[in-house]
């Protein structure tokens, strides 16, 4: 399943795995390129305070992933 929605992100994820009795939930670390445009304290919480809060939060398992050095254009 894949779904867009608007929000707090941890509390939205959170939310629709509940709603959806998921047993994983996967979510991405953002790309370099994205990282990018992003403001330095809003790197940091992209890619570490979220997925934190996830994991210390979630019932179920959550799976960060991160694009690999070999996949980049």
């Amino acid at each position: 399943m894949s779904k867009a929605e608007i929000g707090d992100p941890v509390a939205t994820i959170l939310r629709c795995a509940a709603e959806n009795a998921c047993n994983v939930t996967l979510v991405g670390a953002p790309s370099e390129g994205i990282e990018r445009w992003m403001p330095n304290t809003m790197r940091v919480w992209a890619s570490s305070d979220l997925a934190l809060r996830l994991i210390e939060l979630a019932p179920a398992s959550i799976v960060v992933v991160k694009e690999s050095e070999g996949t980049r254009n």
